[in-house]
């Protein structure tokens, strides 16, 4: 019996939305990754600076978001406190919605310019 490898790497995370160019630029702020614009699939990307992955893709959408995501992001602070990552998002143009400090962690649940759910997430040695 010959095992064979089946492993995939997620290449594209894609998210319908109303105006694709500026959620990959608020994204790409976010994860300091750069900016692509598809025009001609009426979309954008925001992708690493390194040629890495994931990218985050945004494909225009006509309907309206009714109901809460069914996938979303946590993203974690590097070098800096969760405050300090929240203060920056909300500049950026992201909503604060609310807090858990749970035994498994603590985090804080926001809304980037279109209402997309995501989380940020305490540094577990990086604050007090």
């Amino acid at each position: 019996f010959r095992r064979v490898s089946l492993t995939s790497a997620i290449k594209y995370m894609t998210f319908d939305c109303h105006n694709p160019l500026l959620l990959a630029e608020f994204w790409s702020a976010v994860l300091e990754y750069e900016t692509e614009n598809w025009p001609n699939y009426d979309g954008a990307t925001s992708k690493p600076t390194n040629g890495g992955i994931p990218h985050i893709g945004f494909i225009k959408a006509p309907e309206a978001k009714t109901v809460k995501n069914r996938l979303h992001l946590d993203i974690q602070p590097v070098g800096r406190t969760m405050e300090s990552k929240v203060e920056r998002l909300v500049e950026l143009g992201a909503t604060r919605i609310e807090i858990f400090n749970e035994p498994s962690g603590t985090w804080i649940v926001m809304n980037d310019p279109e209402g997309n759910e995501f989380c940020v997430l305490k540094p577990r040695f990086a604050e007090s």
